[in-house]
């Protein structure tokens, strides 16, 4: 067992708690700030800031949820109902809009908290759940929800509800994450 600290003014200035990333990072994330900080803590006494992206501009509303990280991506979803982007690897500035439309046509309206996946991050939305690589839709199922919060399954599986046409039957889906198939 080993004990890493975190600055304590890190701790105090974000309101959600941080999240444990692959490769012994935590992600620090705050809506009403639009920022983010990204920490490497594995093997250290005391953490160090990897990047700091800022996740927002003066003309965005605050974001809804916290930021999710999938490998240099963070993701957040606005109060206006948009997913964007940020480059976390300290490359590429700025944040960027993901389109909400899949190859197929099918698009995701009213995206909530995203969830993170190894390789993969999956949206939630108003009647649909869409998965999301490389800051791109690739798919997007049905589900027949007002809000869905989709649970990733390893690095090849998502469980996700879905409800029937006529509301009376709620269905418990495990889909691949690559296509959004549901399995039998």
């Amino acid at each position: 067992m080993s004990r890493t600290r975190f600055p304590k003014r890190t701790v105090q200035r974000f309101a959600y708690d941080p999240v444990l990333l692959d490769g012994g990072r935590a992600l620090f994330s705050a809506s009403l700030k639009r920022g983010a900080l990204l920490y490497a803590y594995a093997g250290r006494d005391t953490a160090e800031p990897l990047a700091s992206p800022h996740l927002g501009w003066w003309r965005f509303t605050s974001f809804n949820s916290p930021a999710a990280c999938v490998g240099d991506r963070l993701y957040a979803v606005t109060w206006r109902d948009r997913l964007y982007e940020a480059d976390a690897s300290g490359g590429r500035r700025g944040l960027r809009s993901v389109p909400l439309t899949a190859p197929d046509g099918r698009t995701l309206r009213s995206p909530s908290e995203p969830a993170a996946g190894p390789g993969h991050l999956f949206v939630g939305g108003k009647e649909a759940v869409a998965g999301v690589v490389d800051g791109e839709v690739r798919w997007v199922a049905p589900t027949n929800l007002w809000s869905n919060t989709p649970v990733p399954l390893g690095s090849d599986r998502v469980l996700f509800l879905s409800r029937s046409k006529d509301g009376t039957t709620a269905r418990l889906h495990c889909a691949d994450a690559d296509t959004g198939r549901r399995h039998p």
